[in-house]
């Protein structure tokens, strides 16, 4: 990584990699999951076609898209969300509607899909979580926003996870200088809906007992088992699923 510039913010599991943002950088980056969940090498993906390294914050939450191909990727400085070819890192913008009317994805920070049709993106300052609904049109990946989640707790939330129906936001507080002890916090509030996955053959749908939904860098973590063991790339159950039992 480059010394003192890079600053590494997301990071999502793929097809047996991690893959990771950096918001100083038109770059991503990505690593192989070897056996024991080391690490490999890490390779730089430059990013290209309609992504547009601006000043400020850029590339800042990172997602896999619904065909389990791709990448989501929101660049926080130009409020625009991507579908990123994690070969290449060719990028294609994907329009954001609501009311038929053009939505900046303003302050975007973490991502989480919610089922194969469904995104949530966090807008930290706005004190808001957008409800993302994706469509197909003329062969074109789109969204429209369904709804905007806000609370009274929110206080700068930057990411999500979700339990059943009910979503949990930390929240930074950024622009708080010397919070007391223990002034952080978790927002959580019940969306009222479960995020439905489709899984293909050799993966079941996690429970609500067993975190569904929640994104699979952190799925990662608690459950070894969504990690892969070869040192050869394989390919692992998407966001929702887990490995069925033999």
């Amino acid at each position: 990584l480059a010394a003192n510039t890079s600053f590494i913010n997301d990071a999502i599991v793929m097809g047996g990699y991690v893959y990771a943002t950096d918001s100083n950088s038109p770059m991503i980056y990505r690593s192989m999951v070897m056996e024991g969940g080391g690490l490999g090498v890490v390779e730089p993906i430059m990013l290209s076609g309609d992504w547009q390294q601006v000043v400020g914050f850029n590339a800042n939450g990172i997602e896999v898209a619904p065909d389990m191909q791709h990448l989501l990727v929101v660049n926080m400085a130009n409020r625009t969300l991507f579908l990123v070819d994690p070969a290449t890192g060719a990028a294609t913008a994907v329009p954001v509607t609501m009311e038929g009317t053009h939505y900046p994805l303003s302050n975007a920070d973490g991502l989480l899909r919610c089922g194969n049709d469904k995104l949530f993106v966090v807008q930290n300052f706005d004190q808001t979580v957008a409800v993302l609904e994706f469509a197909m049109a003329d062969g074109m990946l789109g969204a429209h926003v369904s709804q905007r989640i806000t609370d009274a707790t929110f206080d700068v939330p930057t990411t999500v996870a979700i339990v059943g129906s009910v979503m949990y936001l930390p929240n930074a507080r950024f622009g708080i200088t010397s919070p007391p002890p223990n002034a952080y916090n978790v927002s959580r509030v019940d969306w009222g809906m479960e995020c439905a996955y489709d899984c293909p053959e050799g993966c079941s749908p996690i429970t609500a007992g067993g975190m569904a939904g929640m994104p699979s860098r952190r799925r990662s973590l608690l459950f070894g088992s969504f990690m892969p063991t070869p040192t050869t790339p394989t390919t692992t159950c998407p966001v929702g699923c887990m490995p069925m039992a033999a």
